[in-house]
């Protein structure tokens, strides 16, 4: 959103997955509401779409998101590290380090906030002049990329074998997987809903000018690539 607000050269050309977020607290908080939120620190990574839902939505509960509440930068893994240490009050995070919060018991979700605002989380983006320039290879990677997406839906058991090649437990993927949704596809609901998100996220300042939303999607190799199937 911001590339293309500045003008990039960028397309969203397929959808990777939907979901994956969640508002984690610590166990012993006290906090079951968003309203709880008042007066507490929260991590959240930077420009993260998890920060967009968390932020409008204590707005909308009256909640200042400058001067109510604390949040404080860090990286995704600092999150689990911050709040087992009682640091923060709650992250706004994504999988699975939602799953590890909760398998490791001292966090517990009080919002899953997958279908807030806009469902796709993930998604794959190329230059137009690489769309243009390397026709070929973009479509062998698309074929590759709803191939194997449509492989990893059908198989939970080679998922989390591949998922666990990057380096996180087991323990944690079984959980995770259940609160994300691998999908290639980008419907024009979800396109519907990246405007909405654009709306919210100048409401809070993150940037300045709604870009053209529609002018950021090339689902052509996509949809030539799912015919396939």
């Amino acid at each position: 959103m911001k590339a293309a607000e500045n003008g990039e050269d960028i397309k969203v050309i397929a959808g990777m997955s939907n979901g994956g977020s969640a508002l984690v607290v610590k166990k012993d908080s006290g906090i079951e509401s968003i309203e709880d939120l008042k007066g507490k620190t929260i991590g959240y990574f930077p420009e993260s779409i998890e920060y967009v839902k968390l932020a409008n939505e204590l707005k909308e509960k009256g909640i200042d998101i400058k001067k109510d509440v604390k949040f404080k930068e860090m990286d995704l893994e600092s999150m689990i590290k911050e709040l087992s240490g009682g640091n923060i009050d709650a992250f706004c995070g994504e999988e699975p380090y939602v799953s590890i919060a909760l398998e490791d018991g001292f966090g517990k979700v009080i919002d899953y906030k997958s279908d807030e605002i806009v469902s796709l989380n993930t998604a794959i983006i190329a230059t137009e002049e690489n769309i243009k320039d390397n026709p070929e290879k973009m479509r062998e990677l698309m074929d590759k990329h709803v191939k194997s997406t449509n492989h990893l839906m059908m198989s939970k058991e080679d998922r989390i074998n591949k998922a666990a090649e990057f380096g996180i437990d087991k323990k944690y993927l079984e959980k995770s997987i259940d609160n994300i949704e691998l999908s290639t596809d980008i419907s024009p609901e979800m396109i519907e809903e990246v405007k909405k998100l654009a709306e919210e996220m100048k409401e809070i300042g993150m940037i300045d000018n709604i870009p053209n939303i529609e002018n950021m999607f090339d689902l052509s190799m996509l949809e030539n690539s799912m015919m396939k199937r």
